[in-house]
């Protein structure tokens, strides 16, 4: 059936947040069957946001939500004119809310969604606050301002970092994601750290894990006023899900080798893909002269990356996304809990069009399968809801 197969499961404890050290570990091996694997096909149903529908977004879509009932939570952020856009499961336009400033319920910049039961929670990364909703009437709640003061690790990343994206987790609790990005090296201090943060919006003084980021090339650029840092569709990086059960998926894009971290007893442990990468060629990318030349001056890497992307859905199944030696496809595989390999289907999209800095935005709920799909050239900027139908996979 082929080697994607071959499933390996690394059990190990870990302590996460400050402390790295581990602690014990065990090996075990467990067997796939291959006749459980199905054959996936994506059906599309609905496209929220369509060109000819009575709303339109005045900016890019900058995040999106799904909500129990199917509504769907678009943000759209341009300067001078935010918000998000309310969907019924049919496509339909409900409403608008949110809009620009600083006052309560107002943004300048949405950059993550969340939500739980009762609220969708709307993360500013401007002004460091989270907005939240009622998902009953879409009424403001309240705002939460986001402080690093209170954290006890007052390193050089803390004092520097700013907040990035935030998730529901079990409990009314919530993770928020920080990073550093310095314009005079943009390349200092390359990882993410997660922090839990309580309904009330006290943050946890210990950060519970810290993962690595992709790193610029001409990464002191803006410094220097020589050459503009850029990342390029075979940047390594880091690719995270996190699931309301209140686990942290992770692993460096170089292979598949998927870190789970149960964030509250720091137990992890790695789901493992052996995978051939596909041969890399700078012909298969579109680079400006000096780009190009800046790449072979710091050596070209020999293969593309394994990993595009990763999603948990609302069972906890991982959606695991490969790079493949085609430009115009991306394998996808399905994964249950205990690592055996449940479906797999292809989905299209150009490997060259890969955008490391930003996680390519999909959600698997309620059964469907959900992409922000664009091409700003042709005015195409919106979300696809897809029927996930199974059949069993022909020898």
């Amino acid at each position: 059936m082929g080697k994607f197969f071959y499933v390996s499961i690394i059990l190990f404890l870990v302590a996460v947040g400050c402390n790295k050290e581990k602690n014990s570990s065990e090996y075990t091996q467990p067997r796939v069957s291959q006749n459980n694997i199905s054959a996936i096909r994506l059906i599309e149903k609905v496209v929220f946001n369509k060109e000819n529908q009575e709303v339109f977004l005045p900016g890019p879509i900058s995040a999106f939500e799904v909500d129990q009932s199917g509504n769907v939570c678009i943000a759209s952020t341009k300067p001078g004119n935010v918000g998000i856009y309310i969907f019924n499961p049919e496509g339909e336009f409900v409403k608008k809310i949110g809009r620009y400033g600083r006052g309560p319920g107002d943004f300048e910049a949405i950059t993550s969604l969340t939500l739980d039961d009762k609220n969708l929670y709307a993360f500013d990364s401007r002004l460091q606050k989270i907005a939240v909703f009622s998902l009953n009437n879409y009424k403001h709640v309240e705002d939460y301002l986001l402080d690093t003061r209170a954290l006890k690790v007052h390193d050089e990343f803390t004092r520097l970092m700013r907040w990035k994206d935030i998730f529901s987790i079990q409990g009314d609790e919530f993770l928020l994601t920080g990073g550093v990005e310095l314009l005079t090296n943009l390349n200092k201090l390359p990882f993410i750290r997660f922090y839990r943060i309580n309904p009330s919006g006290k943050i946890d003084t210990n950060y519970v894990a810290e993962v690595p980021r992709y790193k610029y090339y001409n990464e002191d650029g803006f410094a220097n006023e020589a050459k503009t840092p850029f990342t390029t569709p075979f940047t390594r990086t880091s690719r995270t899900a996190v699931s309301p059960k209140g686990y942290i998926y992770t692993s460096w894009t170089e292979d598949i080798n998927i870190q789970r971290i149960n964030i509250k007893t720091g137990l992890t442990d790695t789901i493992s893909f052996p995978f051939n990468n596909a041969k890399l060629e700078l012909s298969q990318i579109e680079l400006s002269g000096d780009r190009a030349k800046t790449i072979k001056e710091k050596e070209l890497p020999e293969y593309w990356p394994a990993l595009y992307t990763l999603e948990i859905d609302d069972y906890e199944q991982l959606w695991v996304s490969t790079i493949t030696a085609s430009d115009s496809n991306f394998n996808w595989f399905v994964v249950g809990e205990s690592g055996d390999v449940r479906g797999r289907f292809t989905l299209a999209g150009n490997r060259a069009d890969n955008f490391v800095r930003v996680k390519p935005r999909f959600k698997i709920k309620n059964g469907y399968f959900y992409q922000h799909q664009y091409d700003y050239s042709s005015g195409i900027d919106q979300i696809v809801r897809y029927q996930i139908s199974y059949s069993k996979e022909l020898e």
